[in-house]
């Protein structure tokens, strides 16, 4: 569910990694950007203890179920 972003993110901490140049900050953007994704959120609220988990583990599956119904844009489509 994370956008291509997340991935360019990841593949740029990689690249920081794999030549030992420093990489702190890029793992701090990663780490956001994946928190940043409205499922994960969603998940951690899930997580915390409470009165209110069921609703929110129901908030959760309704969005991720949204996401899969919803039609996916791609770059041909957009072009198209």
């Amino acid at each position: 569910m994370a956008g291509p972003e997340v991935g360019q993110l990841a593949d740029l901490f990689l690249r920081a990694c794999a030549i030992g140049a420093p990489a702190g900050e890029l793992a701090t953007a990663l780490a956001q950007a994946i928190l940043d994704v409205p499922a994960t959120a969603l998940a951690l609220r899930v997580l915390e203890a409470g009165e209110h988990r069921l609703a929110r583990a129901i908030e959760l599956a309704e969005h991720l179920l949204e996401q899969r119904a919803a039609p996916r844009v791609t770059s041909e489509s957009e072009a198209g």
